[in-house]
């Protein structure tokens, strides 16, 4: 009886799953078991996985169901490696907002309350709006900058 088998490929290994088979590619109660073994890949036990996966493989784990009938073995690999630079180096300075000036003209009521929506600021003894660059940029308003 042939069986309808799809297949994955990752990196360097093939995941076959069956209709028949499910488990072999995830098991909906596998949240439900408890680890009741975790061995290090140099470990009996692992060997074999080991030579499978190569230095990807970070440990097995036998895991039982709840009912103690079923035990399922489950690897952890290394799927991807990436440099990453500490947190002290990363947290750069605060971008810094740039905000520009405005002159509306004294009868363009609907341009003030659009600005005014975006958080504008008027200035009255200046006779300006204050808004946030990108602001007035998104807007189409920076032709209005003095």
């Amino acid at each position: 009886m042939n069986t309808p088998r799809a297949s994955t490929t990752t990196n360097n290994s093939t995941v076959t799953t069956t209709k028949a088979n499910p488990t072999l590619r995830s098991h909906p109660n596998l949240q439900a078991t408890r680890v009741a073994k975790r061995i290090a890949p140099t470990q009996p036990g692992a060997i074999k996985l080991a030579e499978q996966y190569g230095e990807r493989l970070v440990c097995v784990r036998y895991r039982h169901d709840p009912t103690g009938r079923h035990r399922y073995t489950t690897v952890e690999l290394v799927v991807a490696r990436s440099l990453v630079k500490p947190r002290s180096e990363r947290q750069q300075q605060p971008k810094t907002l740039q905000v520009v000036a405005l002159r509306l003209g004294g009868t363009e009521n609907a341009l003030r309350k659009v600005v005014l929506a975006h958080g504008g600021v008027w200035n009255s003894k200046l006779r300006l709006w204050y808004l946030a660059r990108t602001t007035a940029q998104a807007l189409g308003l920076l032709n209005r900058v003095v």
